[in-house]
């Protein structure tokens, strides 16, 4: 799959199919470029453009919650392909949760689960907690963490209800 880094924005010229992508500098246009077709160019190869349009689809869900099973029909539904994680069997890393929460602009306390039990017998509603220490209880205690979590390419969601991940679709 091809994956687009750094700075830029796309850029649409004269015809519906000729696009562009900008890498900010007056010289123009030199990282992708597609004229009329299917394909694309970049580094002098072509590129099936389909695989431009595609970000891949990570769906961090529990299976056995209703919310998480109706994001991943809509995911089903919407035909994109997309890959689930249950984050019961395979637990986020602190490093991999601050990421999540990052791209999505959200700090640990706003995905907290407070009506868990553990919340409760932790005495979470009574701590003052730094983010590091909020990610260290999220990462030890799954039940805590809202889901299900969607990343597409840069954008992550908390896709509660599950209607919401239609955004980033």
């Amino acid at each position: 799959m091809l994956r687009i880094r750094g700075t830029g924005k796309l850029a649409t010229g004269a015809g519906s199919e000729d696009w562009r992508w900008h890498n900010g500098r007056s010289r123009g246009y030199d990282e992708i470029h597609v004229s009329h077709g299917q394909k694309w160019r970049q580094g002098g190869q072509d590129v099936d453009r389909r695989s431009l349009d595609m970000a891949e689809i990570t769906i961090y869900q529990k299976p056995t919650c209703s919310t998480c099973r109706q994001a991943v029909q809509l995911l089903k539904d919407s035909g994109k392909p997309f890959t689930t994680v249950n984050y019961y069997e395979k637990p986020f890393t602190k490093a991999q949760l601050k990421n999540l929460l990052k791209k999505a602009g959200l700090s640990p306390k706003d995905i907290l689960r407070t009506k868990e039990d553990i919340y409760k017998e932790l005495g979470l509603g009574n701590k003052e907690l730094s983010e590091d220490k909020w990610l260290d209880v999220l990462v030890t205690h799954p039940d805590l963490i809202q889901r299900p979590i969607v990343e597409k390419g840069e954008k992550v969601i908390l896709a509660r209800p599950a209607e919401s991940l239609k955004r980033i679709l």
